[in-house]
């Protein structure tokens, strides 16, 4: 048979942020001021991209990045694995209950295992937010052993000692959503699925330093820039647990 291809737009958002510092601050900082506001340019910038890319947007869209969390669109968008099954990320459903601690060892093996079985020895990470990587760490078997326990390798998330579970990396965000009915509780996120596309190597802040457009006020603007962009590739590759 002839293998058929289809083409996925990768596109360019940009976010900004802008800083004006008066010459008496930058005079009397010795220089301190100017790092400390690229520094919380630099970490504003990286919230920002994380909730872009943990929002709930449909695949393929013109208007912003694709949604790690996405619902819809990605039968128009990818097209179907076989007839009536779209390419979309596998989604396993908890059952037990409407809140993290409901989530048992047997949820987190199953989404392990919901995508094809072609894709189960492909690198993959965990994301979770704050409140399920309690909930992980409290998780007990049927003798009351805890089944995670990055505590006794001395790995809790400070990298770059990234704890594992069921081999896998977990991140924590705080872009995850809190804990009610039917949300995401993990992402069982395969590396080749998904696409960050950086338009500077590295995902690099671009700067400017400004002195003249308030320079009658005595004020001198720093701006920086970061240019990207986040696409599904091979949703089907990668799993999702709601609650």
């Amino acid at each position: 048979t002839n293998p058929e291809f289809a083409k996925l737009r990768i596109r360019s958002y940009k976010s900004a942020a802008e800083t004006k510092i008066t010459e008496e601050v930058l005079a009397d900082s010795r220089g301190g001021v100017v790092a400390e506001t690229l520094t919380q340019h630099a970490e504003a910038h990286a919230l920002w991209w994380e909730s872009q890319f943990l929002s709930n947007g449909v695949p393929q869209d013109a208007g912003n990045v694709d949604g790690l969390l996405a619902t819809t669109g990605f039968s128009d968008a990818f097209g179907f694995i076989e007839s009536g099954v779209p390419r979309k990320p596998a989604d396993v459903d908890s059952g037990a209950g409407t809140t993290f601690a409901s989530v048992t060892y047997d949820d987190l093996i199953a989404t392990t295992l919901a995508m094809p079985a072609q894709y189960w020895n492909l690198p993959k990470s965990w994301i979770v937010g704050p409140g399920m990587y309690e909930a992980l760490i409290k998780l007990e078997d049927t003798g009351g052993r805890k089944l995670y326990q990055p505590q006794s390798l001395g790995a809790l998330p400070d990298a770059p000692n990234i704890p594992t579970l069921l081999g896998y990396p977990v991140y924590v965000s705080s872009q995850m959503p809190d804990q009610a009915s039917g949300a995401f509780a993990a992402i069982l996120l395969e590396r080749g699925s998904y696409m960050i596309a950086d338009r500077t190597a590295g995902g690099q802040v671009q700067s400017q330093v400004d002195p003249f457009s308030f320079g009658r006020f005595g004020q001198t603007a720093y701006r920086t820039f970061v240019r990207s962009d986040g696409r599904w590739i091979r949703p089907e590759s990668s799993a999702r647990l709601t609650i």
